[in-house]
């Protein structure tokens, strides 16, 4: 047999005394776009919910019935699964990063539309920006990491420039201090990434020193590592 939940109606009966229940994660990873991170919430035990299961027969098991049956039963909880990757300042969230499942006190799941949240209207800050989720009587929160933005303006008016991986770069030589912690230097003027196909080829801390050999219009650095090898903060 298979069973599908299907929620059909949704009936409130919210308590107002129920106090907010939060929880949080930092996402901090800096070369894997696809990591998820998923945290749950309680919800106000008052709140119920009317959902149907369908169960219908596979093929070859009967005529293919399907038979409904509508119980009562509590919202128990949120699973928040964020799949937005890496985020930098002035980055926007948006509604597809992010899967909502609601649970259910049955023990049934369903992955729900109609959430709301203040994650869309404003851009992310430099460092852990907390997400507010909610969903009926039901709330949580996650908090989702955005790296400070590089602060090496392009030059106004460049001595020379030259081309890498289509990007434009102004030629200098200069030495830059890092500021930030596990900074990767990419093999291409881009996020280290399978949908980019850059990796990283070394890794900088809090003021390690660089030769930079470029500043791209993307934003990026070009630096000459140690190796000989040419790589972009």
């Amino acid at each position: 047999m298979i069973n599908e939940l299907t929620i059909t109606t949704v009936a409130v009966s919210k308590d107002t005394t129920a106090e907010k229940t939060t929880v949080s994660t930092a996402k901090k990873t800096n070369s894997d776009e696809s990591t998820t991170t998923t945290k749950k919430s309680t919800a106000a035990a008052a709140t119920t919910v009317t959902v149907t299961t369908t169960t219908k027969s596979q093929a070859g098991e009967g005529s293919g019935s399907v038979s409904n049956d509508t119980n009562q039963v509590s919202l128990s909880g949120l699973s928040v699964a964020y799949y937005g990757g890496n985020k930098v300042e002035g980055d926007y969230l948006s509604v597809d990063e992010f899967v909502i499942v609601a649970e259910y006190s049955d023990g049934s799941e369903a992955t729900i539309n109609g959430w709301t949240s203040n994650a869309f209207s404003k851009k992310l800050s430099a460092g852990d920006n907390v997400i507010d989720i909610s969903y009926l009587s039901c709330y949580c929160t996650i908090t989702v990491f955005a790296y400070e933005k590089g602060g090496i303006d392009y030059p106004s008016n460049p001595s020379s420039t030259s081309v890498n991986f289509g990007v434009v770069f102004a030629d200098v030589n200069k030495k830059l201090t890092v500021v930030q912690d596990n900074v990767a230097a990419s093999s291409g003027p881009d996020k280290v990434a399978n949908s980019t196909g850059y990796v990283s080829l070394a890794t900088y801390n809090v003021g390690d020193v660089v030769k930079c050999t470029g500043i791209g219009k993307n934003g990026y650095c070009r630096i000459e590592l140690e190796s000989g090898k040419i790589g972009y903060i």
